[in-house]
């Protein structure tokens, strides 16, 4: 008994003076690091050199305390020299630990006068991956992003990177890990940093396939000067409306703010600029492509020389212009923006006399356009149900009080160049008709349906010279919203032939120039059928105002 007492005494002694005297902890105080920088293996390695950096060290020795069992080291022992560790060990590859994926570990050094250091290392097994890129090349002649895909097509683990890339491109990811079997999807465009380039511009990016030696390249193009048209002729202001006179090449572009006519030359790409005081709603080339006329959002009307580029006479009228057309003989026709039970306007240009027609039937915001190369107008009323198809004559200069009319909804409308088919808002085409001066119960010959899953139509244009038809529709009939993508059809057929997509432009934010998708209002296309012109805008969902006029070769 006595015994134990002498014991918890002593014990009792020894923890007062080791609480007061830390003389022992100090002694035997270690300190622990932790480096920074990751060691990265891999099992195409086996047999491995390397040079650590610590360049806070000076020079002293170190022991090798501890390391995966995977890891073989050459010695034990080793030097620190200019701040360099040199550490050789063989790998052992067919560890049963070592399966594929990626195994941190680490290497512990005791370092002399300094403690501690532990050394992350990270092995990865990525058996032998095979890579595959969808292209070798990319060729650029609009601004529109595109795309590549690398895959890895066998067992293992894909670790790719891709080096060489020049400034003014712009990459969607740079490196990534796959594995087996799995794919990704690389998006290259224009750095919206930069202006679009008025030279070309050609690069060569590397894919490197970390694990294995089938790196691969693609070559990236932009041609510079075809880009975007825009870059040509960026539209100031807000579009109104657009004709086009393919014989020539002329576009009339109606904008506000700032209230204008842009006369561009499509062949040569010059254009002139009409200053007007007032908004334009509406414009109309006459057949012959040397005049035109435009209606405003007041009661008033221009008459235009297109060569001379200059206003010849203004008009007032009685009503506020929805939509004009320029006939022949000087004589153009005007609808109203406003009323019910309204009438078509006949205009004379050469004496100013303004006839209004006494016409049933025709309301506020009524759509017209000429047959060509006959007297007559197509029209439709856009807020009534059904619209119905009207016929007017226009013979004699002022627009026949008889009409003819068929009862069917149109939306809006597109009239063949050769004045035989009409092309609808709601796909459907029809055997546009004779005038007779009569009312019809029912719809038109019918010749088909353009095979589009869009809803609706919202511009067409015909090309006699391909026999094709192109298109823009809206996504969503509710929405309204204008899609991107162009198509093409065959007239015949009403097959479609090809898509296309509206290339993004560059807006100027907060000083850094960003990409936005567009939309087309106007399609046209030239009279070779070889070049094809949209004239569009940055999509409405975002509600900015960059109206630009794109060119697509075909």
């Amino acid at each position: 008994m006595k015994s134990i007492y002498r014991l918890s005494f002593l014990a009792v002694i020894l923890i007062l003076f080791f609480s007061c005297n830390t003389d022992f902890l100090d002694k035997n105080k270690t300190s622990y690091y932790s480096a920074n920088d990751t060691v990265y293996l891999n099992n195409h390695q086996q047999d491995v050199n390397i040079e650590y950096k610590v360049t806070s060290l000076s020079d002293r020795s170190f022991t090798i305390m501890g390391q995966p069992k995977w890891l073989t080291f050459n010695s034990m022992e080793g030097r620190i020299t200019n701040g360099v560790i040199k550490l050789s060990f063989t790998i052992d590859r067919e560890n049963s630990m070592l399966s594929i994926g990626k195994h941190p570990a680490q290497i512990v050094l005791n370092i002399e006068n300094l403690g501690i250091m532990s050394i992350p290392v990270v092995y990865s097994n990525v058996g032998n991956p095979t890579m595959v890129c969808s292209t070798t090349s990319l060729s650029f002649e609009s601004l529109s992003p595109k795309t590549f895909t690398i895959a890895n097509t066998s067992a293992g683990y894909l670790d790719w990177r891709i080096t060489n890339i020049p400034e003014w491109l712009k990459l969607s990811a740079t490196s990534g890990s796959l594995s087996n079997w799995q794919i990704t999807t690389v998006t290259v465009s224009w750095n919206p940093t930069l202006p679009a380039p008025t030279e070309d511009k050609i690069a060569t990016l590397h894919i490197l396939n970390s694990s294995a030696n089938n790196d691969q390249t693609i070559v990236v193009t932009f041609k510079g000067g075809s880009l975007l048209l825009s870059k040509l002729l960026s539209i100031p202001g807000t579009v109104t409306d657009v004709e086009y006179y393919k014989a020539s090449g002329i576009m009339t572009i109606c904008t506000q703010s700032p209230n204008s006519l842009i006369l561009f030359n499509t062949t040569t790409n010059q254009s002139s600029t009409i200053a007007l005081t007032k908004t334009p709603a509406c414009v109309s080339i006459s057949e012959n492509g040397l005049n035109a006329v435009i209606g405003y959002t007041v009661a008033s009307v221009s008459y235009i020389d297109i060569n001379a580029a200059s206003i010849i006479k203004n008009y007032d009228i009685d009503c506020l212009p929805y939509d004009i057309v320029l006939g022949d003989n000087a004589w153009c026709y005007i609808t109203p923006t406003v009323d019910q039970w309204e009438a078509i306007r006949s205009l004379n240009l050469n004496t100013g006399a303004l006839t209004k027609g006494k016409a049933s039937g025709i309301y506020e915001k009524t759509m017209i356009k000429k047959i060509p190369g006959k007297p007559n107008l197509v029209g439709t009323r856009t807020t009534l149900s059904p619209s119905g198809l009207h016929i007017f004559n226009i013979s004699k200069g002022i627009v026949s009080d008889s009409v003819s009319y068929w009862h069917e909804s149109l939306s809006s409308f597109w009239i063949s160049e050769d004045g035989k088919k009409l092309f609808t808002g709601y796909r459907k085409v029809y055997q546009l008709p004779a005038y007779d001066g009569l009312y019809h119960t029912d719809a038109p010959g019918t010749y088909g349906i353009i095979q589009t899953n869009l809803s609706t139509i919202t511009s067409v244009d015909h090309c006699a010279k391909s026999n094709s038809i192109f298109t823009v529709s809206n996504d969503n009939i509710y929405s309204g919203i204008k899609s991107s993508k162009i198509e093409q059809f065959d007239v015949t057929s009403l097959n479609k032939i090809k898509d296309f997509e509206a290339a993004p432009v560059l807006f100027l934010e907060n000083g850094l120039y960003n990409f936005y998708p567009t939309a087309a209002s106007y399609i046209f296309s030239d009279i070779n059928g070889t070049a094809l012109f949209l004239i569009k805008n940055i999509s409405p969902e975002y509600k900015k105002t960059s109206w630009s006029i794109e060119k697509i070769k075909l």
